[in-house]
């Protein structure tokens, strides 16, 4: 029987009250991305020393390939959730034929429209929303080889990231962060057109090249209509993240346990989910799982309005203290990494790297 677990307020976050939380940033959130990657690397190598295991990554998530640090199938993680829980997804590859594409949007009745990205990819590169089989023969003539992903599109909903652990041994749950998602948007005033308002939107007006090619820029929304400019949840293409991580509790936690208890070996990542309601979050047959990230994981909460940048490099150090005693707990326990074949994926997912951009 499937676990419901209900939460006991309806209080909601204070940025579902605001007409335009997107509007905020905090001191660093444009700021260059080494200011987050960096710490995390540093930390990175200082886990590696204390453990002295270069890695340990692996023995966090003995589950993922590499641990989830690089080159993780998106379509493997996936497969271990109960299928209520995740989108209808189909592992293809490139190249196809429009008869290839045909029989396999037929065979799997996957409705227009849909979501195409790669199996390996980071930072949402080459995810787009397909709206008709041209447009899906036009994205893979126009794709190096290599396996993608052809995904049912949950377009309704809100989109949240949670990042969950679990000890490695007790198997006893958490969850360290939790932040609201919102892709591009802006809010109309019955006055001024969608091309008008991007450009007096600070957040909107960044990523102009994001904004869905679609949207007729002339039209006039009504006052406080909302209108979506970008399907993507990526912060890196102009989403924003809001923190709301106050309102984690056990109730909660319970829930993405059963969601999680399906995937053994899965100790330490961040679910990017989406609900139709914000009380949907401790329903287990309400969530639907987008897709998983492991040790690559970066708690986006740190990315919120109202967190300054001292806090967001104290939450990174705190995410990797837990990761390392997950690594170490589990070396204790037994777990041998491969480095050799560790090193001989990295090598592989450098050169396919370096391939996709000259593709580019």
């Amino acid at each position: 029987m499937i676990k419901v677990a209900t939460h006991p307020t309806l209080e909601k976050p204070k940025w579902f009250g605001m007409e335009d939380p997107t509007k905020l940033s905090n001191s660093f959130e444009f700021g260059p991305a080494w200011w987050i990657h960096l710490p995390m690397y540093i930390l990175g190598v200082l886990s590696a020393m204390r453990l002295r295991n270069i890695g340990f990554f692996e023995a966090v998530n003995p589950g993922m390939q590499n641990g989830g640090l690089f080159d993780s199938s998106k379509f493997e993680v996936l497969k271990f959730f109960n299928t209520a829980n995740t989108p209808k997804t189909i592992l293809t590859t490139c190249p196809l034929g429009i008869d290839d594409i045909i029989s396999i949007v037929d065979q799997n009745q996957i409705n227009f429209p849909l979501i195409a990205k790669p199996d390996f990819g980071e930072r949402g590169r080459e995810v787009e929303v397909i709206d008709d089989l041209n447009a899906l023969h036009q994205y893979f003539s126009d794709k190096y080889a290599g396996n993608y992903l052809i995904q049912e599109n949950i377009e309704k909903g809100i989109e949240f990231g949670v990042f969950f652990q679990r000890h490695p041994i007790s198997g006893l749950p958490n969850i360290s962060s939790l932040a609201l998602k919102i892709p591009l948007q802006v809010i109309g005033d019955g006055k001024l057109s969608i091309g008008e308002l991007i450009r007096l939107h600070p957040r909107v007006r960044r990523y102009t090249g994001e904004v869905d090619k679609k949207i007729d820029s002339s039209y006039i929304p009504q006052k406080g209509e909302k209108v979506k400019l970008s399907q993507k949840g990526n912060h890196c293409k102009g989403a924003a993240f809001l923190d709301c991580s106050g309102f984690i509790d056990e109730s909660m936690v319970q829930t993405f346990d059963v969601i999680c208890s399906h995937f053994e070996g899965f100790n330490y990542g961040r679910l990017d989910v989406k609900v139709g309601e914000w009380e949907d979050l401790w329903n287990v047959t309400r969530i639907k799982i987008i897709e998983v990230n492991g040790c690559n994981s970066e708690p986006i909460h740190i990315y919120s309005p109202d967190i300054a940048y001292s806090e967001a490099l104290s939450s990174i150090k705190h995410h990797f203290t837990l990761m390392s005693h997950i690594a170490k707990t589990s070396l204790r326990n037994g777990y041998r990494p491969d480095i050799k074949k560790l090193w001989s994926n990295f090598l592989q997912f450098r050169k396919s790297r370096k391939s996709q951009k000259l593709h580019v």
